[in-house]
């Protein structure tokens, strides 16, 4: 199953991401930036699966929004936003 990753945020809180993928659903909170997504376990956000790069993607703060940036990865990555 591809990880299907959702970025969301109300007025005043923490940036969350809603993950949808083999493990189910879930909500993790973007705590520091820059945010590391990838395969890795020490990734912040860990994704086991297949098509997920090792080091996938990153987020980063740029103020008043947040940019998810591909670091390499074979498979495009991309965020939607809520």
């Amino acid at each position: 199953m591809t990880p299907n990753v959702t970025v969301f945020r109300e007025s005043m809180s923490e940036p969350r991401l809603e993950v949808n993928d083999a493990l189910g659903r879930r909500i993790v909170t973007i705590e520091k930036v820059p945010f590391l997504i990838g395969r890795r376990v020490e990734s912040d956000l860990h994704l086991p699966s297949a098509e997920v790069s090792r080091d996938h993607a990153e987020i980063v703060s740029t103020g008043d929004a947040y940019v998810l940036n591909d670091r390499g990865s074979l498979a495009p990555s991309s965020m939607t936003r809520k």
